[in-house]
């Protein structure tokens, strides 16, 4: 297969159509609501490797692709070099792969049903019903009202990304990793006041209703109850950000000017993309 070929979103999903997350083994309640809530998002979805590890898969095409070439293959990060050199679907590389809710559970049930228990009520409902949990329909939605002082009255940005902790980087390593993240659609890495790297995906819950309200309220999974209503996170979240990076150049210049004992053991072809006119 050519190499024109073989880059070609078209033959396969991985490496340049997806960003995959190794997470944690679910155990708890907590555990299996955080990957309800992954699923919740657009573009994500949840993957059981051969070997038993868990993922959070979320789609977003590398923007160092042209004509099926890959414009950074000499500079290529290990995440795109462990995926080999043949691109695979998601199907092919699982060993489960889910892209709903409803597949989900439907999984918890059958393989961990003493977890199954602890789960919400309505949440156990859907798998056992199997019935999914419609997505509300904006248009026929009942217009809700809040009270302009109430902090989600114009904005619901809590619910439209994910935010998810990164190490500080110390190596070249580091550095190519963040890169890679950056180098897909939708996909931030940001540095926060108090010193914190996280990576910031775009992608909004589907489960939100008429004027940003949540539609599954009642049964929300925990790491949505952790949000308080008292402070605005839209606001709160932009005033934290002490540099967001978008692409590559900003990342570089950053560290060039921050972090110049680590910029220095970058390779030439990076600290390229880094020096300023």
């Amino acid at each position: 297969m050519k190499e024109t070929e073989l880059l070609d979103p078209k033959n396969g999903s991985f490496p340049c159509n997806h960003i995959s997350l190794e997470m944690n083994y679910p155990r708890s309640k907590g555990d299996v609501e955080s990957f309800l809530w992954y699923l919740y998002h657009e573009g994500v979805e949840v993957m059981i490797g051969k070997n038993g590890e868990w993922y959070i898969v979320v789609k977003g095409k590398c923007k160092q692709l042209k004509g099926g070439k890959c414009l950074v293959a000499k500079r290529q990060p290990i995440q795109c070099l462990q995926h080999g050199d043949e691109p695979r679907s998601i199907k092919s590389i699982s060993k489960f792969h889910f892209e709903t809710e409803l597949e989900i559970l439907l999984y918890i049930k059958e393989h961990r049903p003493a977890l199954f228990k602890k789960l919400h009520a309505k949440t156990k409902k859907i798998a056992i019903t199997g019935k999914a949990e419609p997505k509300p329909k904006k248009a026929n939605a009942k217009k809700v009202v809040l009270d302009p002082e109430h902090e989600c009255s114009s904005c619901d940005t809590c619910c439209t990304y994910l935010n998810i902790v990164a190490d500080r980087p110390s190596d070249e390593d580091d550095v190519n990793e963040l890169l890679w993240y950056i180098n897909h659609k939708n996909c931030d890495i940001n540095h926060d006041e108090d010193g914190g790297w996280s990576i910031l995906f775009k992608a909004k819950c589907e489960l939100l209703g008429q004027n940003g309200l949540c539609s599954i309220y009642e049964r929300r999974p925990t790491v949505c109850k952790t949000f308080s209503s008292n402070v605005c996170h839209g606001d709160d979240f932009q005033k934290s950000v002490k540099m967001g990076f978008p692409d590559e150049k900003s990342l570089l210049v950053y560290l060039s000017k921050k972090r110049p004992g680590l910029y220095k053991k970058l390779s030439p072809k990076m600290k390229k993309i880094g020096k300023t006119k």
